[in-house]
């Protein structure tokens, strides 16, 4: 392969983006945790697994590795992820090395034992991710029931909704109906917080920007559902109205609201 073909391809393999990345090394690296306290510092999410009982297709045993997962609010080039982690990796230097190689004739000489022994990141050791949700459940082998299941437990993250991946779906009829259920209890509520609770089930499959959204939306229903005088509620929907008891909760306008 010509140097300027080599060139070329490395150029364009540096312009790659994702939103996503995943880092694959192997386990017993002296830079793991320093490794791994970079993703925490630099994704939005991150998630670790060690894959210590993986087997390939021959039923033999891979040897133990782990799998970073990071997320970003907007998208990362391949370049951009390299230069996160150029101190466990000389990639400038790689890709001179391979350079030289691509004009030297093809003999093996132990090159993989040599890179494992640096302990150093290579290019290909950065993992283009495509669907995130796909490469979270891959971490436990979630849609491969042929591989060794991990517990999702294991897998260190600072996603709070990550377990909901692996929770049983409730069938869409049904929570439909729980929902209604909710509404036509409200007659039933005393309090607010009485009221709110009918829908914490819902709270956990929202994002945490819904989460405010809605709370302050329920609260609103729910105090203009309990006012009797028809000037300051002056539309029926069919539920009787009572006079509202303490909540619990402050009264604040909204520009004492912090957003």
């Amino acid at each position: 392969m010509s140097k300027v073909l080599q060139r070329f391809q490395s150029k364009k393999m540096e312009k790659i983006q994702s939103r996503s990345w995943q880092l694959i090394i192997p386990a017993g690296w002296d830079n793991l945790e320093s490794i791994k306290e970079r993703c925490r510092g630099i994704a939005r999410n991150y998630y670790f697994i060690l894959h210590d009982f993986d087997k390939n297709e021959l039923g033999e045993p891979v040897a133990p590795h782990w799998h970073l997962l990071m997320t970003f609010a907007a998208a990362r080039r391949l370049d951009t992820m390299q230069n996160y982690f150029k101190e466990w990796g000389n990639f400038e230097k790689e890709e001179k090395e391979t350079e030289k190689e691509s004009e030297a004739p093809d003999v093996e000489i132990g090159k993989s034992a040599d890179l494992e022994n640096q302990q150093q990141l290579r290019s290909n050791s950065f993992e283009r991710v495509y669907s995130i949700d796909g490469a979270r459940k891959y971490l436990v082998h979630a849609e491969d029931p042929n591989k060794y299941q991990y517990s999702p437990l294991s897998v260190e993250t600072n996603d709070k909704l990550f377990i909901n991946l692996f929770l049983p779906k409730a069938d869409a009829i049904t929570e439909t109906k729980n929902l209604f259920k909710s509404f036509k209890s409200l007659c039933e509520c005393e309090t607010f917080t009485q009221f709110l609770s009918m829908f914490e089930e819902f709270f956990y499959k929202m994002p945490p920007h819904q989460r405010v959204s809605n709370f302050i939306t329920l609260r609103s229903y729910y105090r203009q559902y309990k006012i009797r005088d028809n000037n300051l509620f002056n539309y029926d929907d069919g539920f009787d109205k009572l006079p509202p008891k303490d909540d619990g909760f402050t009264p604040v306008s909204a520009e004492d609201l912090p957003f």
